[in-house]
């Protein structure tokens, strides 16, 4: 599809969606899932957790042919950036059009904006810095359901209509494995009384967001500062993970907040000096504490199809949406919080009431009456109803607050989970980016992340550190200590130790807590979550566990989705064409030397410089190639042009391994 047919095909999807979307601002996307007992007995590739990542992995994997299954805990898909309610997109600093232009998170921002201008809105409306791009729950949820239809209307490699199927209220229980490779999982129904299912599958993904699928599978993991076999020993010492959020969206109401969401009781625990400190009655826009409401609002300001007012940045005042999600309701949390569950429902009941706590506050100290948790973004579900009559029922407190409580999201924003112990663990010292450093180059990347490393938690995080990875200095004592820009993760950060069949797709990938900080925003657990829906794809089509398909053809399936895996732009090179797709895989693989901004891709090539990439690729070691590669016959190049040499080039890299994609074409 070429780029003009393909906006227009994206703005007529928005359009389409902004029409219903104003008839039935609270669809859930019923209609494009299946019920419990209707689920077939086998599936190619299983994927727990419909969040950013596994949405992303569900989508890559149905598109290669793979027969599907998306299952989702709650009633809602989109994890953090639609479930969690945290609408602004944590892309890194700018250029900011480098990141929207990667695989399927493009193809989320381009629906997203598309959707917005539709609808006379901006995406630019959160100030945590410029061009921040935001969207609206229920929009992303909307946007990623015509994104899972549309994959249901592609032809896959194998000629056949690609099958990839949604299932809500379902929660993984047992993993069966058979010499040491998953071939079951075991799902539980939650929102009747159905006996449990057993499904077949070859490749279970788990892109959970507290990681609680890989404890099953028996695959060693990381949590806190220390390992899986070691919990046992160390409980008593409750280590640090990150902040956790229970975020509310928010809306102005004209005319003042019906009664029901106007909080007349304090909520347990109120101290307004916990808030004052960081929101108060003052002018101030800058980002120094205590912040004016003006710019509180303007923090996490987020679009609002429902109004005629269009919102760029700017006055804070003119948003009529905006989130509750910065220092005074970020929760504590440690690695019980994670390990058991009756730990984690008193720290998410706590986070909760830090909420409340905000809302109250704006209420009564503001006196912002106008404000109050939206009511119309469809959070009021039945799942979400049944979690708040199971949370009053622990905490009879609770209950006045219930009209509120239903409306806020059914997750919390986990910003930290289990992780797998892979091939490679991704630590923080690889992802430097401050000046004088760089970080570590991976010939087997497979996504490009932008972000700082960003732990929340204060400095007493920097006592759980994991110092066989990371050390005391690798800790940001400050934003962007360590700098920013692109950096890779590579295949072997997906694939565990031992167990074959299992992969990561979510803020689960093998790597330090350090270095989590930098993966765990939306945009990268979106593009981490597609590679790790090519991998098991792969392994669906060429009839190999996860750990046996060739990085390299990963790559390609990535680079035709148009999703970098080396660091590099060139202000002359078009994003996504062919000539890209080369320069991508000659640079990952180091064999060519490009200085600067500019390729000059119709710069003439010397002799010299064909026989220095011949010596390269000869030099090269490709996991996975065949053998006796590379031959003559693989370099014979007749370039004349840098662009025809690049291209010659990554002809001869593709050849190192057989690719059956490649092949049917």
């Amino acid at each position: 599809m070429n780029s003009r047919i393909f906006r227009l095909h994206t703005f007529l999807i928005a359009l389409t969606i902004a029409i219903f979307e104003a008839a039935a601002p609270s669809y859930a996307g019923s209609a494009q899932t299946l019920a419990f007992g209707s689920l077939p007995d086998q599936y190619d590739v299983i994927v727990a957790g419909a969040g950013t990542g596994g949405v992303a992995a569900a989508l890559q994997s149905a598109r290669l042919g793979a027969r599907t299954l998306l299952v989702e805990e709650t009633d809602w898909i989109g994890g953090q950036m639609s479930a969690a309610s945290v609408t602004s997109m944590d892309e890194g600093y700018p250029p900011r059009d480098w990141v929207r232009s990667r695989g399927v998170y493009h193809e989320f921002t381009s629906r997203a904006e598309a959707f917005y201008m539709a609808v006379g809105q901006s995406n630019d409306t959160c100030a945590v810095s410029e061009d921040h791009f935001a969207v609206e729950p229920h929009i992303a949820q909307r946007i990623l359901y015509d994104m899972i239809e549309d994959v249901r209307g592609d032809v896959t490699p194998t000629g056949e209509r690609a099958v990839l199927d949604v299932l809500l209220r379902a929660r993984t229980t047992a993993v069966q494995r058979e010499d040491g490779k998953i071939v079951s999982i075991t799902l539980e129904d939650q929102s009747a009384s159905a006996s449990p299912r057993t499904l077949r599958c070859k490749v279970l993904i788990d892109a959970t967001e507290y990681g609680d699928v890989i404890p099953l599978t028996g695959a060693r993991y990381r949590i806190s500062n220390i390992t899986s076999d070691q919990i046992e020993n160390r409980k008593g010492e409750t280590p640090l993970v990150q902040h956790n959020t229970w975020t509310m969206s928010i809306r102005k109401y004209e005319g003042g907040a019906p009664s029901e969401l106007r909080m007349t009781l304090e909520p347990p625990g109120y101290n307004p000096a916990a808030i004052s400190p960081q929101l108060d009655n003052v002018d101030n826009m800058s980002h120094r504490f205590p912040w004016s409401f003006e710019r509180f609002l303007k923090y996490r300001g987020m679009p609002d199809s429902s109004s005629a007012v269009r919102v760029q940045n700017g006055n804070g005042l003119i948003h009529t949406r905006s989130c509750i999600n910065f220092g005074p309701n970020d929760q504590a949390f440690d690695m019980l919080d994670v390990e058991d569950p009756t730990h984690r429902e008193e720290a998410e009941y706590q986070a909760i009431l830090k909420t409340l706590r905000v809302l109250y506050y704006i209420q009564t100290r503001l006196n912002r009456t106008d404000w109050s948790v939206a009511n119309d973004l469809g959070y009021d579900s039945a799942y979400n109803r049944a979690r708040v009559k199971k949370l009053i029922q622990r905490h009879p407190e609770m209950a006045p607050f219930e009209a509120i409580l239903i409306h806020m999201p059914p997750i919390a924003y986990v910003r930290e989970s289990r992780r797998i112990m892979g091939e490679h663990t991704l630590s923080a010292k690889e992802l430097r980016r401050a000046k004088s450093w760089s970080p570590k180059w991976f010939q087997t990347a497979l996504a490009l992340n932008d972000y700082p490393v960003d732990v929340h938690g204060g400095p007493d995080q920097v006592h759980f550190l994991e110092t066989d990875l990371d050390s005391p200095e690798d800790f940001p004592v400050k934003f962007d200590q360590w700098g920013h820009g692109a950096f890779q993760v590579p295949f072997e950060c997906f694939i565990p130790e031992e167990i074959d069949g299992l992969l990561p797709a979510e803020k689960n990938l093998s790597q330090s807590r350090m270095a989590n900080g930098a993966t765990r925003l939306q945009p990268s657990t979106m593009l981490t979550g597609q590679a790790a829906g090519a991998i098991a794809g792969l392994a669906i089509t060429m009839n190999r566990a996860p750990r046996d398909v060739p990085p390299l053809t990963v790559q390609e399936i990535l680079l035709d989705a148009k999703s970098d895996v080396a660091p590099r732009r060139f202000n002359d090179v078009v994003h996504g064409l062919e000539t890209w797709k080369a320069i991508q895989l000659v640079l990952a693989y180091q064999v060519m030397e490009i200085e600067g901004d500019e390729f000059k891709p119709n710069a003439k090539v010397s002799q010299d410089e064909v026989e220095r990439i011949k010596t390269n690729l000869r030099s090269l070691k490709i996991r996975g190639a065949r053998p006796g590669w590379p031959s003559d016959g693989d370099m014979s190049f007749h370039a004349v042009t840098r662009g025809e040499l690049a291209r010659e080039a990554a002809k001869a890299i593709r050849s190192a391994v057989d690719n059956p994609l490649r092949a049917a074409e």
